[in-house]
């Protein structure tokens, strides 16, 4: 089963896609969590790589990352326990309220995946999550000067 997360951003949808899908050198600023990042282009795939330490000491993933503008984009993540999908959708808020959307993220399940397992699915949301704590903050404030 796939694990959801979803986080409440006060910027438009398509401003919140643009401003996650950038992979800025200023992440280092902004995450707590991560201590090394490097970007690259290969073909129409971004790829990341990054050294983390969410307390436990410091790890690297990298991952592919494929746009689907304007409100979305899949990092195909490779870590030590194996490869899997994260999924990334910038939605709009009700009606109403065009400034604002929500961040939904999910943890595709897979059986020959380490998301096969429910712990596993909590500890990336977790992880996720504590990003999310770091990222929304810091993009609406960016935002909100640039507007």
């Amino acid at each position: 089963m796939d694990a959801v997360l979803r986080r409440h951003a006060r910027v438009r949808a398509e401003d919140a896609y643009a401003w996650f899908t950038d992979f800025a050198d200023a992440d280092l600023r902004i995450q707590r969590a991560l201590k090394e990042q490097r970007v690259h282009r290969e073909g129409g795939r971004l790829w990341v790589e990054r050294t983390l330490d969410f307390g436990e000491g410091p790890f690297r993933i990298r991952f592919g990352v494929t746009l689907d503008p304007p409100r979305g984009y899949t990092a195909r993540i490779a870590a030590k326990e194996g490869e899997f999908d994260l999924g990334f959708a910038f939605v709009p808020a009700a009606p109403g309220r065009r400034d604002e959307c929500d961040i939904v993220v999910t943890v595709h399940d897979a059986p020959d995946a380490p998301t096969a397992s429910e712990a596993f699915r909590a500890g990336v949301l977790r992880n996720v999550s504590q990003n999310l704590d770091d990222y929304v903050p810091a993009m609406e404030k960016e935002l909100a000067r640039a507007g």
